[in-house]
């Protein structure tokens, strides 16, 4: 393998825990340059730092990795497991946002007893990024 990822600390937080990083960038670690990219694999940070959930106030900013590949988007944050795929951005970054509320219905309510390893870590993540609120 040519590459790996490493996850850069979140000054949003003076704790240093698993549920402080925002942020994915990628470093090459081997002595043959990387290959070469063509225009249709470019990655670009998203960022979201305003919620259009009737739900969820975000706390601070959502950072995702956007690429484009053989005309197809994807929108990922691997640190919940989120991906949406489409060839339209529009229409990648409606579908990434949608599964990312669906996510915060689906995980935030639970007790910590019933959720298993991963969902307890989603869980310690939307708790970093949204708020609820008032009336639901």
């Amino acid at each position: 393998m040519n590459s790996a990822s490493f996850l850069v600390y979140s000054e949003f937080s003076g704790a240093r825990n698993s549920a402080n990083y925002a942020n994915t960038q990628f470093m090459f670690f081997s002595p043959n340059p990387p290959p070469a990219r063509n225009d249709s694999q470019k990655v670009e940070l998203f960022t979201l730092s305003k919620s259009n959930n009737e739900k969820y106030t975000l706390k601070k900013p959502l950072v995702a990795l956007i690429s484009k590949n053989d005309g197809e988007y994807k929108l990922e944050y691997p640190q919940l497991e989120l991906y949406a795929f489409s060839e339209d951005k529009d229409e990648v970054i409606k579908e990434f946002m949608d599964d990312f509320f669906d996510l915060c219905d689906d995980i935030l309510p639970c007790n910590d007893s019933e959720l298993g390893k991963h969902p307890k870590y989603w869980k310690e993540m939307l708790h970093t990024l949204v708020r609820k609120n008032g009336n639901y």
